[in-house]
């Protein structure tokens, strides 16, 4: 009789990690728009959450690119359907004296671009603790 009022909250649970494993989400910035937050590497403790994909059609990458963005070296982190590869290239545009390293980053998993520390979802941390203790 205990498993079948478990019931509801192990289906709350599934639901739940199907949606997030079901959902890509991935890091968009763009050091453009915000240098301290968006930066090569992202410090350990900043405040960027993984945004999901849902807005792009067909999303199975996470990207993060480095290079001459609008004539400002900087750094894009976005969702993308289409694999960009991984590599890095000397560039020299036509008339400029100054060369610089464009770099592409693909992954394919949860912000993984890049995967800092992973948080635990405390919706996920309260359910399992709630049927641990139920037990």
């Amino acid at each position: 009789m205990a498993n079948v009022k478990l019931l509801p909250s192990y289906l709350i649970m599934v639901f739940y990690l199907v949606h997030r494993v079901s959902a890509l989400s991935c890091y968009e910035c763009s050091s453009k728009e915000d240098v301290t937050t968006c930066g090569e590497t992202l410090a350990p403790s900043h405040n960027l959450e993984p945004v999901n994909c849902s807005h792009i059609r067909n999303p199975q990458y996470c990207i993060k690119k480095t290079g001459l963005f609008e004539g400002v070296l900087g750094t894009s982190r976005f969702c993308s359907s289409k694999d960009f590869g991984n590599y890095c290239e000397l560039v020299t545009r036509p008339g400029d004296e100054r060369q610089y390293y464009a770099c592409v980053y693909t992954c394919s998993g949860n912000a993984c671009n890049p995967a800092s520390i992973k948080k635990l979802s405390v919706l996920l941390l309260l359910m399992s603790v709630l049927l641990v203790a139920s037990h």
